[in-house]
């Protein structure tokens, strides 16, 4: 789950993707907003996205606001940091969705200590099977079994939600609707926070719409390749007798 580094300054860059990488975190960096806009679609994952306030090409705020109107993107937590803390570009990084305003220099504990709080609130794509199975009072093996069956269901419905998504408000199809719902109950169940989560809140006051299927292929994308780091070694045990 990488954390994308924003900075045009080669050594604020660098410093800031060793501390990080040191406390156990996966970094993608780009030199600004726009070459970061470009290659978030190739971003498998992606929790966090701190970033420089001024900056060739597109600065920190156009970044921000071009990446919370992507529905795919509108839930990423952003951390600026940058020298300029006037009151009016706090307020306005704010205003844009920016949940947390770091001044340069940085203290290395201090911006480890932030991104922590910041990702402490963020729904996981997946729990750790420990928990799962101790939540559920089940065996591994039964585990396993539920997480391929879960597994199914999300490959089940990606090419769907891929094949009706667009920049429409009309309501997705009744096929579409049910197989998500399961595949939410089933999430809930397994903790695939981030899609069940998504799901609830989208469902919440209306009926999903196309416009919204960019969002929910991210999450599925990600709870898919989650997955597949998740399969029964049973599996591969039965495949070699």
């Amino acid at each position: 789950m990488p954390i994308l580094i924003v900075e045009d300054n080669a050594v604020s860059a660098k410093l800031a993707e060793c501390l990080l990488q040191k406390a156990g975190y996966k970094t993608v960096v780009a030199q600004n907003g726009k070459e970061a806009l470009a290659n978030l679609p190739t971003i498998r994952n992606l929790q966090l996205i701190i970033t420089d306030f001024m900056m060739p090409e597109m600065d920190g705020l156009e970044f921000i606001a071009k990446t919370k109107a992507l529905p795919a993107y509108k839930d990423i937590p952003i951390i600026i940091i940058s020298t300029h803390h006037e009151v009016t570009t706090v307020r306005k990084a704010r205003s844009l969705g920016c949940d947390c305003f770091l001044v340069k220099p940085v203290d290395k504990h201090q911006l480890l200590e932030r991104v922590q709080h910041v990702l402490r609130d963020q729904p996981v794509v997946l729990r750790e099977k420990a928990h799962i199975m101790n939540i559920l009072k089940i065996a591994e093996e039964e585990y396993y079994d539920l997480v391929g069956m879960l597994t199914v269901q999300v490959s089940a419905a990606l090419p769907i939600v891929i094949l009706e998504q667009a920049e429409s408000a009309e309501p997705v199809s009744g096929q579409l609707n049910h197989l998500l719902a399961e595949l939410a109950e089933s999430a809930s169940l397994l903790g695939a926070d981030k899609f069940s989560m998504l799901h609830s809140r989208l469902v919440e006051k209306t009926s999903l719409t196309r416009a919204q299927l960019p969002a929910i292929t991210a999450v599925l994308h990600d709870l898919e390749a989650e997955l597949a780091t998740n399969a029964s070694p049973y599996l591969d045990e039965s495949r070699s007798l």
